[in-house]
């Protein structure tokens, strides 16, 4: 990675947050050599009462949840519970579909034990259903196989999403798209977005097949060339965490 013309395009990002009237937090200085620090979004997840701190689950990223803690603390953002013991989790193991729908992924980065943990807290917070999902072999956390777009509109990726999570998201009237194309699911990190109001995504530049399905569905895309960043193994989605 250029750290130069990465931080440039964190930069860019962040202000197309701002342009669109976003608030954004920055974590600021984490003053230890944590190179993964900038996805924010596996450090905790939010409930209705607060936010879950992660624990993560390997070892060269073990200390960043405090960094993250330290910043919400700061924005006066309650923090309802701390995974612990023998808990592993990662916020990216969160899918909010709705206010009555949250799936939490069990999986290599989020064991039984932490899986179990925040399941209790989104049930504590009032979620009606909190519906644990097993994660496939060789996917890294749940929000690799959906992204929510919309109230009553995912994508997913096909052939790596629960059968539940299907089920439960037509039930729940959701449409469901799949990606288009493997090769922008995998080299463009198309699943990779963030949406910023209703059927309005910030999306990873490039990826011209899974922008005009999204479009072609009622969605307002705006790419972002974060290029650099992808080097290190994440995009949009995985370098914001949602207060």
């Amino acid at each position: 990675i250029d750290p130069l013309k990465a931080r440039a395009q964190h930069d860019a990002f962040m202000e197309i947050y701002r342009d669109n009237g976003v608030k954004v937090i920055e974590l600021g200085e984490v003053g230890a050599p944590l190179p993964n620090a900038y996805f924010c979004r596996d450090t905790f997840c939010m409930t209705p009462d607060g936010a879950v701190m992660s624990r993560m689950a390997s070892a060269s990223r073990a200390g960043e949840e405090r960094f993250a803690a330290a910043a919400l603390a700061h924005e006066g953002v309650p923090i309802v519970h701390s995974v612990d013991g023998e808990g592993t989790f990662e916020g990216a193991d969160v899918v909010v579909a709705n206010e009555d729908l949250v799936f939490v992924g069990l999986g290599m980065r989020s064991n039984r034990s932490g899986v179990k943990q925040v399941a209790r807290a989104f049930r504590d917070a009032g979620v009606a259903e909190v519906i644990e999902v097993e994660i496939p072999y060789g996917c890294g956390h749940i929000d690799g196989c959906i992204n929510v777009i919309d109230k009553d509109l995912a994508m997913v990726m096909p052939t790596q999403l629960s059968w539940v999570v299907y089920e439960n998201l037509k039930r729940h009237s959701f449409t469901v798209i799949d990606l288009p194309d493997m090769a922008e699911s995998q080299g463009g990190m198309a699943l990779n977005i963030v949406p910023l109001q209703p059927r309005t995504v910030v999306t990873p530049a490039g990826n011209v097949k899974t922008k005009a399905l999204l479009e072609q569905h009622g969605v307002e895309v705006i790419e972002v060339d974060v290029s650099e960043l992808m080097k290190g193994g994440g995009s949009c989605h995985c370098m914001t965490g949602v207060v």
